[in-house]
């Protein structure tokens, strides 16, 4: 018997999965909208930004990312990234 399934006490789970997110950039890649649900909002300002490169030790598949805190017009902060290597858009859930 599985004792780790899905919805069982114990059960292993991800946290804080990424969302895959619509993201309008600028020419120079930083996000100027996030669209959550079906709204696009604009970023009113880059709180942070960092990089997240290939030489990572703890990963087995290659990542390099680049991760934005931005908050938005109405207040909200989100952080995004772009996995620099498919070029998709996330949204980190809190």
């Amino acid at each position: 018997t599985n004792t780790r399934a899905a919805g069982r006490a114990g059960a292993l789970r991800i946290v804080n999965a990424p969302v895959s997110t619509p993201v309008r950039a600028g020419p120079e890649g930083k996000p100027l909208a996030v669209r959550l649900g079906r709204m696009w909002h604009r970023v009113a300002r880059i709180a942070d930004r960092w990089h997240l490169g290939p030489d990572e030790w703890w990963t087995e598949q290659p990542v390099d990312r680049m991760y934005y805190t931005v908050r938005l017009e109405d207040g909200q902060q989100v952080t995004v990234f772009q996995d620099t290597l498919t070029l998709q858009w996330y949204r980190q859930r809190v």
